[in-house]
């Protein structure tokens, strides 16, 4: 990826992370009806972690209000960015229930791989959806974490996939990293991914 971009990335992080205490609900996408975990106080179910599959849908609103196409790789790839990025301003604390595998071409979530496979090289126009229920993945969050994904939809999301693949795939990286000690389809620990992101935090031009 082009340095500009993980410049602006990395600056507007800054925002997400500028002490915004209150949390609100953002209601689901017309016609859709969302579920919220039982057993969590509202406060840390508001900053998650969350399963893919939400942060993936969520994103889908932003880009569709932003008027950008995205398909299963631009969604593997900015879930993946958002959850590093969140990893190192939130103290180490994950966005995702599920870590992401390295994969041959990159790091995967497999649920939202596997939910969105059928749109194949072409823009994702539905949602994921809960099979058991029939409602999309939706979930209550934070004004942090809203801030965050629209930035990171803005930031990233009129990229070419290829163009991310290759940003998240880099040699040393903890895909890559992961590849090496471990072979393809390993999870990717999330204390590897925050210090990946906090090295692109101190210097993003040089990511």
């Amino acid at each position: 990826m082009p340095g500009g971009a993980q410049v602006q990335a990395g600056s507007q992080a800054k925002e997400w992370s500028g002490g915004r205490e209150a949390a609100h609900r953002i209601p689901d996408r017309e016609g859709a009806q969302g579920y919220r975990r039982e057993g969590r106080s509202d406060k840390v179910a508001l900053m998650g972690p969350f399963d893919p599959r939400t942060i993936a849908n969520r994103m889908l609103d932003y880009a569709e209000q932003q008027g950008l196409h995205l398909t299963v790789m631009h969604l593997l790839k900015l879930v993946y960015l958002a959850h590093g990025w969140w990893l190192t301003f939130s103290n180490g604390s994950p966005l995702t229930t599920a870590k992401p595998e390295a994969w041959r071409y990159g790091p995967v979530y497999r649920d939202v791989y596997n939910a969105f496979i059928r749109y194949g090289r072409g823009p994702v126009i539905g949602r994921a959806v809960d099979g058991a229920t029939g409602y999309e993945y939706r979930e209550d969050m934070s004004e942090e974490v809203e801030h965050l994904l629209e930035h990171i939809v803005s930031s990233y999301g009129k990229h070419y996939a290829f163009t991310l693949s290759k940003s998240t795939n880099k040699p040393a990286g903890p895909w890559s990293v992961t590849v090496e000690k471990r072979g393809y389809y390993a999870p990717i620990e999330h204390d590897m991914i925050r210090k990946h992101f906090d090295g692109l935090r101190q210097k993003p031009a040089a990511a």
